[in-house]
């Protein structure tokens, strides 16, 4: 964690086996999740840098235990119901993305249903929660209704690798960016 006007190391969260993708602050603002290459998702104490839990996400049936675990490529903080817990969407290098709680628990999954060449690369919702969208290393936006994990829509959205999506906070617009040198701006 840096200090933005000191631009300082304020606190060094260390566990993870190699690089880590994605973090985020839970809306407590007590702890951090992050996720990594190794496959890892772990929950910190934001105070005092523990990790109280690490969890890898099931592997998706036509991936053997044998293999190694696929990379967490990005973590999104899922929309609060009243009193639910804190819950998170785990994007890893499958063609699954799955709902999990902060135990390490599987909720419920989305899948491409490729077994080869379709694994997501990135994933965002709309702003109400109501779509769950999907980049795949095949430079594919795969668009999924949330509430039934039904798969309503797939459109190409670029020529070389996506690298990410991001939904507008208020339109129906959503950008992607890839290796192409393009930033594309699009109506699902």
């Amino acid at each position: 964690i840096h200090g933005l006007k000191s631009g300082k190391t304020l606190k060094e969260f260390r566990g993870h086996l190699t690089f880590v993708n994605c973090a985020l602050y839970l809306p407590d603002n007590t702890r951090v999740v992050t996720g990594s290459a190794d496959g890892k998702v772990k929950i910190w104490d934001a105070k005092t840098q523990d990790c109280l839990h690490t969890f890898a996400p099931p592997l998706p049936p036509y991936m053997n235990a044998s293999q190694h675990l696929p990379a967490i490529n990005n973590i999104i903080l899922a929309p609060k119901h009243g009193s639910e817990k804190d819950m998170i969407y785990v994007c890893s290098k499958t063609s699954t993305i799955m709902l999990m709680t902060l135990d390490g628990h599987a909720i419920k999954t989305w899948s491409s249903g490729k077994k080869q060449g379709g694994d997501f690369v990135f994933a965002c919702l709309s702003p109400r929660g109501e779509w769950l969208y999907c980049a795949g290393e095949d430079n594919t936006l795969y668009c999924f209704a949330n509430a039934t994990g039904k798969l309503e829509h797939v459109m190409k959205i670029h020529e070389k690798d996506t690298i990410g999506v991001a939904h507008h906070p208020h339109h129906n617009v959503m950008a992607s960016w890839g290796c192409d040198g393009c930033l594309n701006l699009l109506r699902p």
